[in-house]
Parts: C-alpha cells; structure tokens; sequence
C-alpha cells in the first residue's frame, strides 16, 4: 500500500507541474507512474510482478537521475525526490523479500 501512496503523490506532483508549468514531459512521467503502478497491482495487465517491480525501480531511478543533470531545484523537486527515494527503497525491498 506504501508505494501505491507513494506512487500516486509523485505523480501528482509531475501532473501538477505538467499542467501548470506547460511542460508536457512532467505530465508524460505522471502517465508512465500511473500505468506502471496499475501494472505493479495487476489491475488489467497480465504482466509478471517481479518484472514490473524492477521497471518501476528502473524508471524512479531514472527519474531521480535526469533531475539531478538536468531538475529544476525547488522544494516541490526536492519533497518529489524524497517520495522517489521511498519508492526506489520500498521496491528494493520488496525483491528482497520476494
């Protein structure tokens, strides 16, 4: 249930920022949280748990990597990041008791 929340608060984030900022590749990362965490709880795609946990690392990481070359540094990107770390975290941690 943790990611789930923490899924949904950073994509909120990018939405809002997408939205208001006029940056499409924010709302685009929203999208992309929200598909992988309705795959992550395979709610109508039939796709293997352990894989979509490792995309879903993958593609946080990824995130957390292209702010740190390119982010804006803002409290809002730095309250998103913690909620990334969190994610890149609880997910590990999922594998490793998986």
């Amino acid at each position: 249930l943790s990611i789930f929340v923490c899924i949904l608060i950073t994509a909120g984030i990018h939405l809002y920022l997408g939205v208001t900022a006029h940056l499409p590749v924010f709302s685009i990362n929203a999208i992309g949280y929200v598909v992988l965490g309705i795959a992550y709880a395979n709610v109508g795609i039939p796709a293997p748990h352990n894989t979509t946990c490792i995309v879903l690392l993958v593609y946080t990481a990824l995130t957390i990597v292209l702010w740190l070359l390119f982010g804006a540094h803002t409290l809002i990107a730095y309250i998103d990041k913690i909620v990334e770390v969190l994610i890149v975290g609880l997910l590990w941690y999922t594998q490793r008791i998986d």
